[in-house]
């Protein structure tokens, strides 16, 4: 059973994965002087357990 207080590994891949996009895209944005008024963005992602010491992992970056 996991911890509630903990960070949960599923949900902290899922929010690094995001964050690095947006601030990825933010770069690009800057670069060629656009200015973006608003960002938005809508991740998920899955984290099976396949045996062990081996994990699956899957993300959806809308």
């Amino acid at each position: 059973m996991s911890d509630a207080s903990a960070v949960d590994p599923e949900e902290a891949f899922v929010a690094a994965v995001s964050s690095c996009h947006m601030l990825f895209f933010l770069s690009i944005a800057a670069k060629r002087n656009y200015i973006v008024e608003q960002y938005e963005d809508q991740a998920e992602g899955t984290r099976e357990r396949k045996n062990d010491d081996h994990y699956d992992q899957s993300l959806i970056l809308q």
